[in-house]
């Protein structure tokens, strides 16, 4: 597996109703939830279909299995 250089981390937080779409490279922990309610969460792993030839290659170019998105990143120079 490639080293990847991962950046500071940035809290995200969310409102009730919030839905939040990760990329699968997003290095990511727990917190607690010290609210009353109960956070509810469900997780969809998307797999493209070159995934198994393209798998370290994805590592370190987080867009390569999605064109459509590297499209919008490279037009509005969002950087990684």
């Amino acid at each position: 597996m490639p080293k990847v250089s991962l950046p500071e981390p940035t809290q995200v937080t969310g409102q009730p109703g919030d839905v939040v779409l990760t990329h699968y490279l997003l290095s990511h922990d727990t917190s607690p939830n010290v609210s009353a309610n109960v956070r509810y969460m469900i997780f969809f792993r998307l797999t493209h279909v070159d995934h198994e030839t393209q798998k370290w290659d994805s590592m370190t170019d987080p867009w390569l299995q999605w064109p459509g998105i590297r499209a919008v990143v490279d037009r509005v120079h969002v950087p990684m």
